[in-house]
């Protein structure tokens, strides 16, 4: 399951996103979304219509190409709606969206399987009988074939900065670029990294792990958990856009990566009451409470990944971010509290520790590469806004 979860997505996400980034820098933003929409929504309904693992792990693959278009292309037309001063709190609605997104698909597909739990086989039109996970995972798929046709109803923002030449066009001088700031990339992205990865730690664990520690039946877990996570996402979300955009105003060295520090000093309680707590009600409130200092990071992590490279190489950035993101935390992060608790451990009762034992290095990384990081992380951004023509 691991590999369902982790690398499956992320080996084709990896593949695609530096030609997705170097499309989205040259391209109709709108429409390259559009389309990553609705492929992803159809392979979401093809992994319910599968009836091997290798059918099921080939939808998967297709759901992460899918996905590869959408943040690329979406955080690269923020920052031409909005002025330098808002556009923490504009990444922060963005954010929203995958926070809730990702803590209301445990409630969401919580009451679908408690719903359809009852049922030997679900009937869909055309597709035939259907069993419960299958049908769930067509659910789930239809809404997003209807936001493909919602969206293209947006207009494509004109994009600010020097127009885009044969040079800045080129992968070579995105290369050349990052070079130039090595410190400031390592410590932005390594940062945002381990928040990351400890994300995909809990979310692809903890539901397990309360069901096994204390006994909850399928989909109890989801439901216990999705809301208050969503509720508790939207709100750091919001604050960390907020609080970015002061801190931007106020000159503060560092800026908006400054909320980042913040991430480490939180996950520790969150980590040890989502581990050793003694009763559901005290491991779902670590886990929400985590969910929330990860969200204060997915807040800021475009905004401050925008700020640090000329308006020409966002889509670049981002999908190289993600590359790097997609292999260490998306990957890993699925897959390494099984392995601590299997190879480590000694077993599936172990799972709680495992978690821990997963999450607790990059905790300590996550603290220190923003210290590290706000000296180069200036340099880089006093050189792309010289880039810029506003």
């Amino acid at each position: 399951m691991g590999i369902l979860q982790g690398f499956s997505f992320t080996i084709f996400f990896t593949l695609v996103a530096i030609p997705l980034g170097w499309v989205v820098d040259r391209t109709v933003r709108r429409n390259l979304m559009v389309v990553g929409i609705a492929l992803w929504s159809l392979m979401t309904i093809c992994c319910g219509l599968s009836s091997t693992y290798t059918e099921l792990l080939l939808a998967r693959i297709g759901v992460g190409v899918g996905e590869a278009t959408l943040i690329p292309a979406s955080v690269s037309m923020l920052p031409d709606y909005f002025p330098p001063h808002q556009r923490g709190r504009a990444f922060g609605v963005l954010s929203v969206a995958a926070i809730v997104g990702t803590s209301g698909s445990y409630f969401v597909g919580g009451m679908i399987l408690r719903a359809l739990s009852g049922l030997p086989l679900v009937h869909f039109p055309l597709l035939g009988d259907l069993a419960v996970w299958q049908a769930t995972f067509v659910i789930v798929g239809l809404p997003g074939l209807v936001m493909a046709v919602l969206l293209m109803t947006v207009r494509e923002p004109k994009r600010l900065g020097e127009p885009q030449t044969a040079e800045t066009a080129s992968t070579k001088s995105f290369v050349t670029y990052v070079k130039g700031h090595p410190k400031a990339f390592i410590c932005v992205w390594g940062a945002y990294t381990m928040t990351t990865y400890v994300a995909y730690c809990l979310i692809s664990w903890v539901p397990q792990m309360l069901e096994r520690k204390f006994g909850l039946g399928p989909g109890v877990p989801g439901t216990m958990i999705g809301i208050p996570s969503s509720i508790m996402g939207l709100i750091a979300c919001l604050l960390t856009g907020y609080l970015g955009d002061r801190m931007t105003l106020s000159g503060k060295r560092g800026g908006r990566f400054r909320v980042t520090t913040v991430w480490a000093f939180g996950m520790i309680p969150a980590l040890l009451l989502t581990t050793f707590g003694t009763s559901p009600a005290m491991a779902v409130v670590g886990y929400v409470l985590g969910t929330f200092f990860n969200s204060i990071t997915f807040g800021s992590a475009y905004a401050v990944t925008q700020e640090i490279v000329p308006p020409r190489m966002r889509g670049r950035a981002i999908a190289a971010w993600y590359i790097f993101n997609s292999l260490l935390a998306n990957g890993l992060g699925p897959i390494t509290p099984a392995l601590a608790t299997e190879k480590i451990l000694g077993g599936p009762e172990m799972l709680p520790y495992g978690i821990l034992l997963a999450a607790a290095p990059a905790v300590l990384l996550g603290f220190i590469f923003p210290w590290a990081g706000m000296g180069p992380f200036e340099k880089a951004r006093a050189d792309a806004a010289a880039t810029t023509s506003k």
